[in-house]
């Protein structure tokens, strides 16, 4: 004879029933056996913030404390002497350029969330871990987000422009200034862009970033695009080494016609139209009076039960020198 146990046949009488039940303990199975569940609240991994890192310039010495920054730059030298001078000559002395300004203004930030004592003490879960965890999270992307929005601003900069824009029409090349918004107005992103945007840094002066190399940020799709190019001329084996402590970008997807490509959904769409950012050195400033941290607001309540977190910054960031960021606007065919 057998036992047919799960579906596992050995010697002895024949026996039905569950795992939980044999033999014959249906009924009780039912009651002291349940399903159960993880006490531990997961959260979904995610990009992580791109925009703050670069902006690298920021105040050296303010005067005095204000609602804003009036930051200094000098982007004009005095004409070259290049004149051999006469024996007797004494030339009119030159009047220095003025310095450039940009104006940053600073402002408070942060957001606040409370639990009490009873869903503490009825919870299943640990409330401060993931109180704590959705905090960081918000912290993190409001500032990449503040961050962004000053860089894809129309207005700023010293002139007011904000950075240049470009787009790929529909028929190849590249185009100055935004497209109609249109995606089917548009073409794909190729290295021949590419490599003008960068002609672009190099005849305003613009500097690589200490790696020696531009940033470009670009979306997962418009990787693709560029990638799949199949022009002998495309994405030709872009560097990679092999000295690990060089990837220190998440999302890097290589080195290619002198720009260290990062790839992230972060990077706007809108109506099937993608805008790729490219940044030199002093491309964005940042002024800090308060670094963002954690808050932990006091218990005020009469019977303190209610405990509160949260978090706080006050800080500004603008556009420092626009020639230094690009902006392109491009379609993509993966989807």
């Amino acid at each position: 004879m057998a036992v047919d146990f799960d579906g596992t046949t050995i010697p002895g009488p024949t026996i039905t029933g569950t795992t939980a039940g044999a033999p014959g303990n249906d009924e009780l199975a039912q009651v002291v056996v349940k399903a159960t569940f993880d006490r531990i609240i997961g959260f979904k991994l995610r990009s992580e913030p791109m925009y703050r890192r670069f902006a690298t310039v920021q105040p050296m010495d303010v005067a005095y404390p204000g609602a804003s920054v009036d930051m200094f730059i000098q982007t004009q030298d005095l004409a070259l002497a290049t004149t051999p001078l006469a024996e007797y000559a004494d030339p009119d002395s030159v009047p220095l350029p003025a310095p450039e300004k940009v104006t940053m203004t600073l402002n408070e930030y942060g957001n606040a969330t409370v639990t009490t004592m009873r869903l503490r003490e009825e919870s299943w879960s640990q409330i401060d871990p993931y109180q704590g965890e959705l905090l960081a999270r918000n912290l993190r992307d409001t500032v990449d987000k503040l961050v962004e929005d000053v860089a894809f601003a129309q207005a700023g900069g010293i002139s007011g422009n904000g950075f240049n824009r470009f787009n790929v029409p529909s028929g190849g090349g590249i185009a100055s200034g935004a497209g109609s918004g249109t995606s089917g107005d548009y073409g794909t992103i190729n290295s021949g862009a590419i490599r003008r945007l960068v002609a672009n840094f190099r005849k305003s002066n613009i500097m690589e970033f200490d790696a020696g190399q531009f940033i470009g940020m670009i979306h997962p799709d418009q990787s693709v695009d560029l990638r799949e190019e199949t022009d002998v001329a495309g994405w030709r084996f872009p560097h990679t080494s092999e000295n690990a402590d060089t990837f220190i970008w998440n999302g890097s997807v290589g080195v290619y016609e002198n720009v260290q490509f990062i790839e992230s959904p972060r990077v706007p769409v809108a109506n099937g139209v993608y805008q790729s950012l490219f940044l030199g050195k002093q491309a964005l400033a940042e002024g800090v009076v308060r670094e963002f941290g954690s808050v932990v607001t006091p218990q005020i309540d009469k019977f303190r039960r209610l405990y509160g977190l949260g978090y706080y910054g006050f800080a500004g960031w603008c556009i420092y020198r626009e020639e230094a960021g690009q902006i392109l606007e491009t379609t993509s065919t993966a989807v």
